[in-house]
Formats: C-alpha cells, structure tokens, sequence
C-alpha cells in the first residue's frame, strides 16, 4: 500500500511540475487509474511467465502471492510478511485488519505450486487463480478507459 501512495505521489508531482499547471481532483484520480492498471497488467504477465517445470524459487513465490492478494480466497488477509523457506514449501505470513493482527500463513509447495492455509487447499496450482479488481479495491482497473 506504501507503494501505491508513493507512487502516486511521485507521479502526480512529476506531472505538476512537468506541465507546470495545477492539477485538479480528477487529474490525479486519472494517473492512479492508470499506474494501477499498468501494475495490474505487469503482475498478470509475470504469474502467465513463471516456468514451474523447475519448481517455484522465491521470487516466483512472490509473484504468486501479489496476485493471491486479488482473489477472493484472500478477502480476509489484509496484508503479507515475508516469504520465508520453509522446507518443501514457501511460508508467508498474514495479517489481517487495520491493526495487522497476524493470521493463517499461506504455503506454497515449492514442485507443484499448490496453495494452502489451515491445512485446506486454496489452489491446486497457481493457474488456476482468478483474480478480481473490482471497484473499491486499492488495484482498480474496472473504471480505467
């Protein structure tokens, strides 16, 4: 989330000072809209572009879990930690709320890809993950043109 805001700030001021004008409301509502959608479509063609024939390394878990955060199996995970090595998986942290109350860890079988929290399977590969950017979402890309 610091990411979004920092970005959006850097942008927005880049834009001001680059035109040397004021920007209104809807400017700045105008370049969020469409940074999110070009971070919606990088994260999108990293998860199609992972090679999982060797097994998922830590940065391919990272790209599973960015696009984990869009899923509606991830409504209750406010935020993620770390990825750490947990044997034959990758274990990532939850927190949940405003307070960041840690949750349920995420595991990703490091052969097969399989997602799991609380012993039951969320996915059986990352494929098969179907993520959502609806209005609302801090990712929202339903309302760019």
């Amino acid at each position: 989330m610091r990411y979004f805001i920092l970005m959006t700030l850097i942008v927005t001021f880049w834009v001001s000072a680059h035109d040397q004008q004021v920007l209104s409301e809807q400017n700045v509502i105008e370049v969020h809209e469409a940074d999110n959608k070009y971070l919606y479509e990088s994260w999108k063609f990293e998860l199609e572009n992972i090679d999982y024939s060797n097994g998922i390394d830590y940065q391919e878990a990272n790209i599973i879990i960015k696009n984990f955060a869009f899923t509606p199996k991830a409504a209750s995970c406010g935020a993620t930690g770390i990825i750490v090595d947990y044997g034959v998986y990758w274990k990532v942290a939850t927190y949940e709320g405003f307070s960041a109350i840690p949750g349920k860890s995420i595991f990703i079988h490091k052969k097969s890809g399989k997602m799991s929290q609380d012993g039951n399977v969320l996915f059986s590969h990352p494929n098969k993950m179907k993520m959502s950017y609806s209005e609302g979402t801090h990712l929202d890309i339903s309302v760019v043109k």
